[in-house]
């Protein structure tokens, strides 16, 4: 592994526009990481009672539950599992779609 990337394996990623979850999903699948998709945080939220993630990708603004929920409720439940939080608003955080140089699914 490459110095500076972060091992990762198990990707999930919240979005509630269907599209930009197949897209990501799709381009993780195909780089060799194993991902999950939800369409809401709260869903996101109760599989955490079950299972954890390498990283959490999601959208900020979503019906019920928002991006900065999810982030806050990791935060102080999971401090060690990484978020990444994006929007289709240019003004905040990442655009859509965005890329993954620093993050690898090599073992």
């Amino acid at each position: 592994m490459k110095k500076g990337r972060l091992k990762l394996h198990k990707v999930w990623i919240a979005d509630d526009d269907e599209a930009i979850r197949l897209v990501l999903e799709e381009s993780l699948s195909s780089s060799g990481f194993k991902t999950r998709t939800f369409s809401s945080g709260e869903e996101l939220i109760k599989e955490l009672e079950n299972t954890k993630p390498d990283l959490v990708i999601t959208d900020v603004q979503m019906p019920g539950m928002l991006g900065y929920d999810i982030l806050k409720h990791i935060n102080n439940n999971f401090e060690d599992l990484p978020v990444i939080v994006m929007t289709a608003f240019s003004t905040v955080f990442f655009n859509k779609p965005i890329s993954f140089p620093l993050v690898s699914s090599e073992n």
